[in-house]
């Protein structure tokens, strides 16, 4: 708990489930979206480099991601990495079945990028983390954003990206202590220990963690 304004708050884990939004606009609360902003534009400011991004939808936060990009980093990209067709499989939870968030035209993402002038700054790569990770180069990530809701996706990012991304870069978890993707939080205890700890906001809510590639653990 902690003390607000002369009054005791607890941190919540949780916000309200949306289904869908509209292309560019992010699921996800307001501040949690400026929090992203400010924490990518804090690596690339001090290790300029490409950006990962794993689980997409309909680019809310890929665009935040790629005019960072454009105003600080240009000739670098944003690697936007999704099946486009929804969850593959699911955990268990009832906020996350199979299949959600597949409402994604990749054509109409593709026009709200061109629209907002960031297309020479992603590069959209479709398909699974765990098959399309290994595909890429990723040498020259600095900043990685990893939303994908389930358990098996987010093991496998939290095992494999921090030996492939820049050992300077910094890995962003969207999903971890939120109460609607358990899988997530089990994930990365299990990959970085119980010692890691949410990112916490002024309005009480707890949930996301940062981890810098060098205090990982993980041996190049």
């Amino acid at each position: 708990m902690r003390r607000e304004a002369g009054r005791m708050t607890r941190p919540h884990h949780v916000n309200a489930c949306v289904n869908v939004a509209e292309y560019g606009v992010s699921v996800n609360q307001a501040n949690r979206v400026e929090l992203l902003r400010k924490r990518c534009e804090a690596t690339i400011r001090a290790f300029p480099g490409d950006v990962l991004e794993v689980g997409v939808y309909r680019g809310g936060t890929l665009v935040v991601l790629a005019e960072a990009v454009r105003r600080l980093s240009p000739g670098r990209t944003v690697i936007a990495v999704d099946t486009f067709r929804g969850h593959p499989y699911s955990d268990g939870h009832p906020v996350h079945p199979k299949g959600k968030y597949g409402d994604v035209c990749v054509a109409e993402l593709r026009a709200m990028l061109a629209a907002r002038g960031l297309s020479d700054y992603v590069s959209i790569e479709v398909g699974l983390a765990e098959e399309i990770l290994p595909l890429l180069d990723l040498r020259g990530v600095t900043f990685a954003h990893i939303d994908c809701d389930l358990y098996k996706a987010i093991k496998f990012c939290a095992s494999y990206l921090p030996t492939r991304i820049s050992p300077d870069g910094t890995l962003f978890f969207d999903d971890f202590l939120h109460d609607h993707c358990p899988g997530a939080t089990r994930a990365l205890i299990e990959e970085f220990g119980a010692h890691i700890r949410a990112i916490q906001l002024d309005d009480g809510s707890e949930w996301s963690c940062e981890l810098p590639v060098r205090l990982s653990g993980k041996e190049r």
